[in-house]
């Protein structure tokens, strides 16, 4: 799309009760002007970065000669018309594609650490999608884009702005449209004193250390920048909260022939930002494996065993959650919501998800029996049921799992420690190939033994090489 598509940058003229009106409740009216007018700085400074053409929409509609004097005339400036946010967007879309551009991307001035690479990835996926969407963890979002010949006008009528609905109602309706959407990773849009304190504490982007905000808020913050007595206030921990949060699925690859494939397809509905992190243990699969996009990755894990593959991959993971997922399971519909609804309480670290296998057998139906046994006389949960934990839990449990095999065993026993693990009604769905490789009773009965003989005080190692010696 390159050269036909444009950035709609959206900018309000800085002046007292026309921008940043919550934060300026909370730091003055001077304050946030001046620190707005730097946001709207930066963010020209990094659509110059990233190449990308693009045009001011400005409000309100009389200021044009205030804002090239501010701007610079070498800007082009489109007018902002409507009553609410959503007849804004939809009217400049309008514009540009009436203009005869292929693609817009709109975005506005309110994530300052924004980092090109993103609009980079957006503008490139409309190469291929429909849309593309990026959340902000307040439950918005900092960027829309469309093609000119998938444009939805819908997607910006009767929605409850500024609610936490909003990023998750407008993608029901361009998924509603057959729209195929790639979803972006979240980022931060600065509203409230303590999103400009998180601004401030997790520099996600090494561009914006030397920005015009950065600057300021040096010269001008009070100490929020090196802890002062304004960076106590409103510490929110390091993770994200709501429906936004950044998925990290982390899947051990042993040999070919796994269901990589199918997992990628039960991954790609989620209307929540995922990356999927492939953890091969031989240098032949690092160059058979490869990943597909932007939002994959595959590493090498120099050791054999899933435990230490999962280890590995969460070195890795950006995610505010991780989902440690079998390479010959997939996950159900939805997966990432009920995943969300469940670690709405604060209480609960973790969990997994219920067990069923891809062919009826009253084998495997023991087999599951057996894994729901276990849950509710031990507490613990395999991890074929495809576990899910909070990043800052996994942390804390990390040498635990370090082993290579019974890391479920070991890391459900730490989570228990520290919070409430559940069991979701959502069914994952594993391959019945490798159970019914072996014959079918010893199979049952290495698996089971291996964690009776772990719970007498057998080693992991030890049932690492049990488990898997032929015969």
């Amino acid at each position: 799309m390159g050269a036909e598509s444009r950035v709609i940058l959206l900018v309000k003229y800085p002046e007292k009760g026309g921008v940043k009106m919550r934060l300026a409740r909370q730091i003055g009216d001077d304050f946030a002007v001046e620190l707005y007018r730097n946001f709207v700085m930066d963010s020209l400074a990094m659509l110059k970065r990233s190449g990308i053409p693009f045009i001011v929409c400005f409000h309100p509609a009389d200021k044009l000669e205030a804002f090239r004097a501010w701007l610079g005339p070498q800007c082009e400036y489109v007018p902002q018309r409507g009553s609410d946010l959503g007849e804004r967007l939809k009217n400049g879309f309008m514009d540009i594609f009436s203009k005869g551009f292929c693609g817009a991307m709109a975005i506005g001035s309110d994530s300052p650490d924004l980092p090109e690479e993103i609009v980079i990835e957006a503008r490139e996926a409309l190469e291929l999608h429909d849309a593309v969407i990026g959340p902000s963890t307040d439950g918005g979002y900092y960027l829309i884009g469309f093609k000119s010949d998938t444009f939805l006008p819908k997607a910006f009528e009767g929605i409850a702005w500024s609610t936490d609905a909003v990023f998750v109602e407008t993608v029901d309706r361009l998924r509603d449209a057959a729209l195929d959407v790639l979803v972006l990773p979240p980022w931060s849009d600065v509203d409230t004193f303590d999103d400009l304190v998180d601004l401030c504490k997790g520099i996600r982007n090494l561009d914006f250390a030397s920005s015009e905000t950065m600057k300021y808020l040096i010269q001008h913050g009070e100490g929020l920048i090196g802890g002062g007595r304004w960076a106590n206030r409103g510490d929110r921990g390091s993770e994200s909260t709501g429906r936004n949060r950044l998925i990290s699925v982390i899947v051990p690859i042993h040999r070919e022939g796994s269901r990589l494939q199918a997992i990628r397809e039960s991954i790609a509905p989620s209307s929540t930002p995922t990356e999927l992190i492939i953890v091969v243990n031989n240098k032949e699969l690092e160059g058979i494996v490869r990943a597909e996009g932007p939002r994959e990755r595959v590493v090498v894990s120099e050791r054999m065993g899933r435990g230490h593959a999962f280890v590995r991959g969460a070195t890795e993971a950006r995610g505010d959650v991780l989902v440690l997922l079998h390479s010959d399971t997939v996950l159900p519909p939805k997966w990432d919501r009920a995943i969300a609804k469940a670690l709405d309480d604060d209480g609960t670290v973790g969990g997994a998800f219920s067990l069923s296998f891809d062919v009826p057998s009253l084998y495997l139906k023991a087999l599951i029996f057996s894994s729901d046994l276990f849950y509710h006389l031990t507490g613990e949960v395999w991890g074929d049921r495809a576990i899910f934990v909070r990043s800052g839990v996994l942390r804390r449990c990390l040498a635990a799992m370090d082993v290579p095999l019974l890391e479920d065993v070991r890391l459900s026993k730490c989570m228990r420690g520290l919070g409430t693990v559940i069991v979701l009604k959502e069914r994952v769905i594993t391959s019945a190939e490798g159970f019914m490789a072996y014959r079918r009773v010893r199979h049952a009965w290495k698996a089971l033994k291996c964690r009776f003989l772990y719970a007498l005080g057998a080693s992991p190692q030890r049932m690492y090489e049990y488990y898997y010696k032929r015969g």
